[in-house]
């Protein structure tokens, strides 16, 4: 939803065979770069003359530079085999007639052996040896070069994630690595996709970055109020300008938002959907993502997420220095945690995360208010005159949610006491 244009400009420079052009996908977390993957895959695989192989750096585990190469290599030549390509017998010998003797340069027991349906290789490593991990990546997509020139295809290789190849021992060098098969390859086109800016600017949009200017930039943008709108009415029916309105303001028009929250209500009761997230899935991913900052960074965007907005507020409400959250920003900025709005003014980036955030820093939650209002027996009734600004579905639903983890228990006749 809302990203047809992007999708129709990068089908339609891949699926042309004389263009060797590859693409940066980039844009904030959860913003839906892995599904435009996927669905630019399944509209790729329609084409016969294309072999795609989707491949996500968070699926490596555990993170090695020996298992990444393990792993892009298999991935390439289970896709060549579920095409029915690997059969090609004659072709296949000769594109790997190359890569025994580079494998065996650089692994002295290597073992190799090819099937008539398709190729395995074997690989018995000493522990002193020390192979050129690098050498055998490029070779790696130079053996995709010479079966797509052989099978007459072309080879679409989709790096999900790809700012986590840093993390690698020699990551950027795997990254230059890349750089030069690509520029050397004419079969050969590469999709790369990355959330934090400042990372992926590392290896693909900074001028010193080693792709800069090799791909083309796609950024994905979060969805406008019209998208949301299109959203709601193909997967809830719902017409209603308004409803779409407030769901861009409170999700900023993330998908991965609008989807967890249609999951819970349809949204019927958004207030109700959004308490249920975060109270759920709100206490998993944001506070895993706020432990991992300094206890300086804390303090900061706690301050934000009371709406302090000004730098000289930020620094009063977090009892720090303007010189220190002047210091702190830019990092913030650089972890898309943080926008800089105009001149002197920031806020929080992820408007779920802030409300998540602002019910942390300012003390009791929905359910904590609802569970000590029922310190005596209350009903449903006393509950929703208790609560006169929540829907009654979001009280309900909160009651229920309490019930459920033994929290409250049903005493008499429809009424409800804390434990």
């Amino acid at each position: 939803m809302g990203r047809q244009n992007i999708l129709e400009d990068i089908v339609a420079e891949l699926k042309d065979s004389e263009s060797s052009d590859g693409f940066c996908i980039y844009g904030r977390r959860r913003i839906g770069k892995t599904s435009l993957l996927r669905e630019l895959e399944r509209r790729l695989k329609e084409n016969e003359e294309l072999v795609i192989v989707y491949f996500s750096l968070w699926d490596i585990s555990p993170l090695s530079t020996r298992a990444f190469v393990e792993d892009i290599s298999d991935a390439i030549l289970d896709a060549y085999y579920k095409k029915g390509l690997l059969r090609i017998e004659q072709g296949i010998k000769r594109a790997f007639r190359r890569v025994k003797k580079v494998f065996a340069r650089n692994l002295k027991n290597a073992e190799f052996r090819i099937k008539l349906d398709r190729v395995e290789l074997f690989l018995n490593l000493k522990e002193s040896e020390k192979p050129d991990y690098s050498f055998l990546f490029r070779e790696v997509f130079y053996m995709a070069e010479e079966i797509a020139d052989r099978t007459g295809t072309k080879c679409i290789i989709m790096l999900d994630e790809f700012p986590e190849i840093l993390k690698l021992k020699n990551g950027y060098q795997m990254v230059r690595v890349l750089r030069t098969a690509h520029e050397n390859t004419k079969h050969v086109g590469i999709v790369v996709s990355g959330s934090i800016r400042k990372t992926l600017a590392q290896v693909a949009l900074s001028h010193a970055s080693p792709f800069y200017r090799q791909l083309i930039l796609k950024k994905i943008p979060p969805l406008s109020v019209e998208e949301v709108q299109m959203f709601l009415v193909k997967y809830a029916t719902i017409k209603d300008r308004k409803i779409a309105e407030r769901l861009t303001e409170v999700t900023g028009g993330v998908p991965f938002y609008l989807h967890s929250l249609g999951r819970i209500s349809g949204f019927s009761d958004l207030d109700y959907s959004v308490e249920e997230f975060l109270e759920e899935e709100g206490n998993i991913i944001f506070q895993e993502e706020f432990t991992k900052l300094s206890e300086i960074e804390k303090r900061i965007v706690s301050a934000m997420a009371k709406d302090k907005k000004r730098l000289v507020d930020i620094a009063k409400d977090a009892e720090l220095s303007s010189s220190t959250v002047s210091t702190y920003l830019p990092t913030l900025i650089a972890k898309e945690i943080v926008k800089k709005m105009e001149r002197g003014r920031y806020s929080l980036t992820d408007t779920m995360f802030a409300l998540w955030l602002k019910r942390r820093v300012e003390g009791r939650s929905f359910s904590e208010e609802v569970f000590e209002a029922m310190e005596t027996p209350k009903s449903l009734k006393e509950m929703y005159e208790l609560f006169p600004d929540r829907s009654k579905s979001s009280v309900r639903g909160t009651i229920y949610r309490l019930l459920y983890e033994g929290r409250i228990k049903k005493i008499g006749r429809g009424k409800y006491i804390a434990i």
